[in-house]
């Protein structure tokens, strides 16, 4: 027969080498990452969002976190990450002219007082708003205390107790 293929079958020692070559290809890959020269990305389950690293997570001024590193999708945020950052702000502004102008007003001894009342402050506010300029504001009503929170500041911000009270603070602009 012209142009007919030969029938050729695999012996069964030839079978058997196969088996035994393709188990071993499995075995050694099966727990690789990367196939082909790619890596393979563990992926979140569904529903949890993960930010793209810790410093892209913030808080909104309402208090519900975020993740701006390249997505508008709420992120999961340690507290600690959010606290540290109230912390830092707290230490900054405490760190420059609003201890040495207004301390004596709440009656603080040293910076670390100061730093600790702009933090419970920041965490725990009566009232917050938005300034202009990327400012913040806090009201304490316990205290008759405001915090404002300038990152475009070079000490951070300001806390001190206005002599109109919450007037001053609403009148914020």
């Amino acid at each position: 027969m012209i142009g007919a293929a030969k029938r050729k079958s695999i012996s069964p020692s030839g079978l058997t080498a196969l088996w035994t070559i393709l188990l071993l290809v499995v075995t050694l890959c099966l727990g690789q990452t990367r196939v082909w020269g790619f890596e393979i990305t563990p992926q979140p389950a569904s529903g949890v969002f993960t930010p793209a690293n810790p410093l892209s997570i913030g808080e909104n001024y309402d208090g519900w976190q975020y993740d701006a590193s390249d997505s508008l999708l709420a992120a999961k945020a340690t507290p600690s990450l959010v606290n540290l950052n109230r912390q830092l702000a707290a230490q900054e502004i405490a760190g420059g002219h609003a201890f040495t102008k207004h301390a004596a007003e709440f009656g603080f001894k040293n910076q670390a007082q100061m730093a600790t009342h702009i933090e419970n402050v920041m965490t725990n506010p009566t009232m917050m708003r938005s300034l202009s300029n990327g400012r913040s504001a806090f009201w304490d009503s316990a205290t008759g205390s405001v915090v404002i929170r300038n990152p475009s500041a070079i000490d951070g911000g300001t806390s001190f107790i206005p002599k109109n009270g919450v007037d001053f603070f609403l009148n914020l602009k």
